[in-house]
């Protein structure tokens, strides 16, 4: 989220500014690299129960913390944030 922030990318708002309890940065990981994720915290399964355009590979990108190993990682954004 913070990278999408700071370069302009569309789409992400982060309107809560990391803080997982907005859900404006859902984003969905390439299927392939989703399982490199930690698994996602109850707090962010929360929050994505109430995403409408939710599909196995939702994240929230506030979570996903950018290492190394994570190199190339792409995601895309839903349509329309709601």
């Amino acid at each position: 989220m913070d990278g999408a922030l700071d370069n302009g990318v569309p789409g992400i708002l982060g309107q809560c500014g990391g803080g997982c309890t907005c859900s404006t940065c859902h984003c969905f990981v390439e299927p392939g690299r989703f399982d490199e994720l930690p698994e996602p915290h109850p707090d962010e399964l929360d929050l994505l129960e109430y995403v409408p355009t939710r599909q196995p590979n939702s994240r929230l990108a506030c979570q996903i913390v950018l290492t190394p190993e994570l190199d190339g990682l792409e995601v895309m954004l839903p349509r329309e944030q709601v």
